[in-house]
């Protein structure tokens, strides 16, 4: 595993300097012929399988200590391109994103440089998958620059892929997209002309509030947005607009302004600005020091995930080693991962241990939570998931996983009935993969999700 105070270090640097330019042309090109050398052998192989296997090297490679700026820079990006170019959006993604919060690069452009290269090495559903669900992030930042052309023609793409993943949720979220796409870019047509109303007639209180609530709830411009909105007619949007304006100093007045913010999406139409809003007001409660699980589950990630291998990538999701659930780091397949070895010392039932963010897991209370294991079909041979739920601390998923011995990846979704994660395993760990002697296990990615959040999701029966 990469030691965590590195990781750690270039995190706080970051945070505190700033992102740093690009490296200059030439020492990209010298950092570029040296990491093509070391790995001379492995660019040669161009089959998809390579492509992923070495872009999974790279990116551990750049998280390593050490290194000038180019190297890292040339490692990260080179780590997307070859992610993308083998069907892989998610690893892609990931390290766009890293560059993009050490240098100043165009993520948004970079990102959909890397759908555009990944859609042509789709494998599979789950291929698919990660380029629909890489789309729907992408659109906020485009709706943010006007750019309602790629957004409407991303959302096209995306519902292809939905169809291609099989997933009737993530079609239906594209579909969503799509009608939410039309009726923004009409907004933003008619914001148009309240600007030139206000270029003829400044203050003009019907302008400046529309222009104000589009600013804010569509463009996430509250900076440029809250002042229009104060001069604005009277009404719940100029009150509570007037009260930030102000700039409540106290817990009580920062918490009266999350309330009326909550207030004012409740009633809001668009879905869209619905989320902005929130985001928003949750931020006042964050400032009285106050938490709202019932609003903060409306805009909180769905999901939470971890990729595993010597690299851990960790999105609300991480492992937790443990005397019975000691594991080791390996690459099998063209997939970093992890192995359960065949037996410890005693023979006993070996396990692989996750604690789930505990922001996340409130969040999950009382939800219904879908597991998605991508493990390696073989050796043969069951594994059975434990799990925190309302009545036990080591649950049983209803039904075991029995692996055929095919040298493939293979992905399996469980349901957790009447889940409650509260570090009640050991090492405080919320569930467990249990393998009994006798067979190795290999695990790459386990997701948990929360299945009602989706649109379009089964319901509980």
């Amino acid at each position: 595993m990469i030691p965590q105070p590195v990781l750690c270090l270039v995190s706080f640097l970051t945070l505190i300097l700033g992102a740093q330019p690009e490296p200059e042309a030439r020492a990209q090109k010298d950092a570029e012929a040296r990491i093509r050398a070391r790995f001379a052998e492995k660019y040669a192989k161009r089959s998809h399988a390579d492509l992923r296997a070495l872009a999974y090297e790279l990116f551990e490679e750049a998280a390593g200590p050490g290194g000038e700026p180019a190297a890292r820079f040339v490692l990260l990006r080179e780590t997307a391109d070859l992610a993308a170019q083998g069907g892989d959006a998610e690893t892609a993604f990931d390290a766009i994103d890293e560059l993009a919060r050490e240098f100043e690069v165009d993520g948004l452009q970079r990102k959909l440089a890397a759908l555009s290269r990944a859609e042509r090495a789709v494998q599979g559903p789950e291929d698919a998958r990660a380029l629909a669900e890489g789309a729907f992030g992408l659109f906020r930042g485009l709706i943010e620059k006007d750019d309602f052309e790629e957004a409407r023609n991303l959302s096209r793409r995306a519902a292809a892929w939905a169809k291609q993943a099989q997933s009737a949720a993530l079609a239906a979220r594209a579909q969503e997209y799509q009608k939410e796409l039309s009726r923004l870019h009409g907004e933003s047509v008619r914001v148009k002309g309240r600007e030139k109303t206000l270029s003829q007639k400044p203050g003009d209180p019907v302008a400046s509030s529309e222009l104000g609530r589009f600013l804010c709830a569509v463009k996430g411009n509250w900076e440029k947005g809250v002042p229009l909105l104060v001069k604005g007619p009277d009404g719940p949007l100029r009150t509570v607009a007037a009260k930030e304006e102000g700039g409540p100093a106290d817990p009580a007045g920062a918490r009266e302004v999350g309330e009326l913010w909550s207030r004012i999406a409740e009633k809001e139409g668009g879905p869209f600005e619905r989320e902005e809003i929130l985001r928003h007001a949750l931020s006042w409660y964050a400032r009285a020091g106050e938490k709202v699980p019932d609003l903060e589950r409306q805009v909180a990630p769905r999901e939470a995930k971890v990729v595993l291998g010597k690299r851990v990538r960790s999105k609300g999701l991480s492992p937790r080693p443990h005397g019975d659930g000691l594991y080791q780091a390996v690459f099998l397949a063209g997939k970093p991962c992890v192995r359960l070895d065949r037996k410890d010392e005693r023979d006993r039932a070996r396990y692989l241990y996750f604690d789930i963010a505990d922001d996340w897991a409130a969040l999950a209370s009382g939800q219904e939570i879908e597991l998605e294991i991508e493990c390696y079909d073989n050796p043969p041979g069951p594994f059975t998931v434990e799990y925190n739920s309302q009545k036990s601390s080591y649950r049983g998923a209803p039904k075991p996983v029995t692996l055929s011995g095919k040298s493939a990846w293979k992905v399996i979704r469980l349901d957790l009935p009447e889940a409650l994660f509260r570090n009640a395993q050991n090492a405080r760990s919320d569930l467990r993969i249990r393998r009994e002697p006798g067979a190795a296990l290999y695990v790459h990615r386990v997701t948990v999700r929360r299945v009602e959040d989706e649109p379009g999701a089964r319901k509980k029966k």
